[in-house]
């Protein structure tokens, strides 16, 4: 495989289709570089260096946002009444049976992976139920 195959290769792998404006940024180069070494017209000198460094910020941009995601992760041991309470009480609810109607959807949807915001969504839903109507 060539420089210019293996630009391809992993831009594609990255990028997907419309690969070569991201890959640009990433590589830190023009997107007309980029349409230049794809077409020939210039060769990427010592590619494969650089593409292992942009993969690396890659990586740490991707595994910074698993992090952010993971913030409010809860197991199911975790998500007790208690913290059921917690959640539906940062929120006005219309009345007592929208309350309600949070917590049991919050109760049934826990699982084996479960996020607080996730909850917070559904008692949110119910809290704004009446101005949903």
């Amino acid at each position: 495989m060539n420089n210019t195959e293996k630009l391809i290769a992993v831009g594609e792998l990255l990028y997907g289709k419309n690969w070569q404006s991201p890959a640009a940024r990433a590589l830190g180069i023009s997107y007309r570089t980029i349409r230049n070494y794809v077409s020939g017209k210039t060769v990427p000198a010592r590619i494969s260096s650089r593409l292992l460094y942009a993969l690396r910020d890659e990586t740490e941009k991707i595994q910074a946002a698993a992090d952010l995601v993971n913030s409010d992760r809860i197991t199911r041991n975790e998500m007790t009444t208690e913290k059921i309470t917690e959640i539906t009480d940062r929120y006005n609810f219309p009345d007592w049976q929208s309350k309600q109607a949070a917590i049991d959807e919050i109760r049934n949807a826990v699982s084996d992976e479960n996020w607080i915001s996730d909850f917070e969504e559904i008692a949110r839903k119910w809290a704004n139920a009446d101005k949903q109507q």
